[in-house]
């Protein structure tokens, strides 16, 4: 299972807000992605790290 950032209204983000503000905390929302990893090669998978070294974030190739 993967996640991604969830997509919040007004109110959501500030009662997130409110709490991180009480107790101090940092906290991210995230949302489940229903996706599976897909299986590459050697090659393919040596191309996708290239790439991820360059843009300094993590590339998940999926189905």
């Amino acid at each position: 299972m993967l996640y991604t950032f969830a997509k919040l209204d007004t109110a959501q983000l500030t009662a997130i807000q409110q709490l991180e503000h009480e107790e101090g905390l940092k906290i991210l929302a995230l949302t489940a992605v229903d996706t599976q990893p897909d299986l590459i090669d050697a090659g393919r998978l040596a191309r996708l790290q290239a790439l991820e070294k360059t843009l300094g974030h993590c590339l998940i190739a999926v189905r």
